[in-house]
């Protein structure tokens, strides 16, 4: 009744012909639909996951960018500015007597919904408070907030 045969090194049970040994079109077409199905469900979820893990990333890679104008403020004996530019990703730091530049690319689709410039002056004072928030061009919805509380520059995440 049952033929015993081997495929690629593994022993099958076949009820018919080697030759006809395999998968019919209704089981291919039953698997099938069942992936696109689960892809169905799956990515809309993971879409929202990534902008969110994005605005995450943002809020963390801004607060370090805050820490860093300030450590080299300090550390170097100058003024340090970070500029914000309106819906761009780019961040940068620099120096008043020139060693230091640097820029910080937020993770894409991220942004500043505002223009604001910070200046640390050498004892690592910030010259004033506020608030940044950061959008989501993904999802509008996914919004972070860093709050500059006082003039030592202490900062606060909305996350």
């Amino acid at each position: 009744m049952y033929q015993a045969i081997r495929m690629n090194g593994v022993r099958a049970m076949c009820s018919r012909l080697p030759a006809q040994c395999g998968f019919t079109l209704i089981e291919l077409m039953v698997v099938i639909s069942m992936v696109a199905i689960l892809a169905g469900i799956i990515v809309p979820g993971m879409s929202g996951m990534v902008a969110r893990s994005s605005i995450n990333t943002a809020e963390q890679d801004l607060m370090q960018a805050f820490r860093t104008a300030k450590n080299v403020a300090r550390d170097r004996n100058t003024s340090v500015t970070i500029t914000l530019v309106l819906n761009s990703r780019d961040i940068t730091l620099t120096s008043a007597d020139g060693t230091f530049n640097q820029t910080v690319s937020l993770p894409s689709g991220t942004a500043p919904n505002a223009a604001d410039a910070y200046v640390f002056n050498p004892m690592g004072l910030v010259d004033k408070t506020g608030t940044i928030t950061l959008t989501s061009t993904r999802d509008n919805t996914l919004t972070r907030t860093v709050t500059i509380q006082t003039l030592f520059g202490q900062m606060e995440g909305s996350s």
